[in-house]
């Protein structure tokens, strides 16, 4: 006897129809009269009564059919348990745009070799949205840009990336090495939307000189940024490592400000009650960024 006996003897007791059952269990009807046959005979009883109106059960059957759903029930449940013990758990990190790719894929694998226990689901946003996952509770862990809500999340400072302005080579400002956020008033600006951190950070920089910055064009993407100013289009920003790779029609300018930086951190929400998981994520940073820095 095996389990397929067993779950093609309880689908033809619920149907008392060979060809019912056969479709239902998508085997022929011989397969299924053959295999209902052996267990008659390895049960040494009659299971069916076999009459020209269709197939109903014997006391026998009955009873068999009383002990056939419980070993059905064992079976679906061993299986069912097996499954998830071997199943890894997920961890939902929340990722504010680029930071995965800076962080590397080198240490996000031994990242995974390091919790082994659950997969890390990497899901990526802009910055405000990275904090609200976290905030909401659909993400135990964040990767977000500073300055942190420190009434709201934990956080552990990881690195940083330097920014700076650029302009057409045609500019006026094109002729400074730096400068402050100020000269950068009534300038058309290319930048970020709203739901980006570095909106916001540049934003607060321009409300701290007295002025509110003039948006030209909002985008979502760093190399939009590039193109649109490459076309003489407005001022933008970008990574100071990565200005090395930018059109010879662009001109870095860098920023006076030591605030006008890609700060990112590890945020988890104030309170939260960890997963182990969550917990390991947090402690394999700490030792990466804290112990070596």
């Amino acid at each position: 006897m095996n389990t397929d006996q067993i779950e093609y003897f309880i689908e033809l007791s619920n149907t008392e129809n060979i060809t019912k059952a056969a479709e239902n269990l998508f085997i022929s009807q011989q397969g299924l009269s053959s295999a209902m046959v052996r267990l008659e005979k390895e049960l040494e009883i009659k299971l069916f009564r076999r009459t020209q109106n269709g197939i109903t059960l014997t006391a026998e059957g009955i009873y068999f059919r009383e002990q056939a759903l419980k070993i059905a029930d064992i079976v679906s449940e061993c299986r069912n348990n097996l499954h998830n013990k071997n199943k890894k758990k997920k961890l939902k990190i929340s990722s504010s745009y680029g930071v995965v790719e800076a962080i590397g894929g080198e240490l996000l694998c031994e990242l995974e070799n390091y919790i082994h226990d659950a997969s890390c689901d990497f899901i990526e946003y802009p910055g405000m949205e990275c904090e609200k996952h976290v905030d909401e509770g659909t993400s135990e862990i964040g990767f977000a840009i500073g300055p942190i809500n420190s009434k709201k999340f934990n956080s552990i400072y990881l690195f940083k990336k330097d920014l700076s302005f650029i302009c057409h080579k045609s500019h006026p400002l094109a002729k400074f090495d730096s400068i402050e956020v100020s000269k950068l008033k009534n300038e058309k600006m290319i930048c970020f939307n709203n739901n980006f951190k570095l909106r916001q950070i540049f934003n607060s920089m321009c409300c701290k000189s007295g002025f509110k910055p003039l948006i030209g064009l909002e985008v979502g993407e760093l190399a939009l940024i590039s193109k649109m100013v490459e076309n003489n289009l407005g001022i933008g920003f970008t990574f100071t490592d990565s200005c090395n790779n930018l059109s010879p029609a662009i001109k870095t300018v860098k920023s006076s400000d030591p605030s006008f930086v890609w700060a990112v951190h590890l945020i988890y929400k104030k309170d939260a009650e960890l997963s182990k998981s969550a917990q390991k994520f947090i402690s394999f940073f700490e030792n990466k960024y804290i112990v070596h820095a």
